[in-house]
């Protein structure tokens, strides 16, 4: 006999998505705000970026973990992607909104602030690496032609947002992956 599967999105998967794609846009939010309000530098510290990628994985992890919980502890590969990347979409989207009113809309002086930011600590990066002048210069030039807060900008590191979510949830996917056994008595209820 066939069970067929339906293709309906699982609905703890769903809620799960949802829930802790909110945290980490609320997560993410808050850090900007906190750089926008009161400390500028955290837009171009390494540390707090990584420290803030790391959350957002952590959470997406959570994400998971907590579906194959509600799930009587089985997850297949399908459902555990699905929800490591909707919480991932769910907070990029919401995330890049943000970014792009607060840069473009709210206050596009303090866009022009951070890209000045981010060429001087770039440069100062390069120098402490001994880069031959030459190559910083042409770094300098590069940077000083374009406008990370713009629309297609902000859009591009959407995208790339996307892809590096989705090879992380591809990953995380196949570590929870864990298939009902064939006979249990969920199964032989049905």
């Amino acid at each position: 006999m066939s069970r067929t599967k339906s293709k309906a999105m699982n609905p703890i998967v769903k809620k799960n998505a949802l829930n802790f794609g909110l945290i980490i846009a609320a997560v993410n939010i808050f850090y900007y705000l906190v750089g926008y309000l009161a400390y500028k530098e955290l837009f171009v510290n390494w540390a707090g970026g990584l420290l803030l990628l790391v959350t957002m994985i952590v959470i997406n992890v959570i994400a998971v973990s907590r579906s194959k919980k509600e799930m009587g502890g089985f997850i297949s590969f399908k459902d555990g992607f699905t929800a490591f990347f909707l919480t991932w979409l769910g907070a990029s989207l919401i995330g890049t909104v943000f970014n792009i009113v607060l840069f473009t809309v709210v206050d596009p002086d303090f866009g022009k602030e951070v890209q000045e930011m981010i060429i001087r600590s770039t440069i100062q990066m390069l120098e402490n690496f001994n880069t031959p002048q030459e190559q910083v210069d042409q770094t300098l030039e590069q940077l000083k032609g374009q406008n990370q807060f713009s629309l297609p900008n902000q859009a591009r590191g959407f995208l790339t947002n996307l892809i590096v979510g989705a090879i992380i949830g591809l990953i995380v996917a196949a570590v929870f992956k864990k298939d009902r056994p064939m006979f249990d008595d969920e199964t032989l209820d049905a």
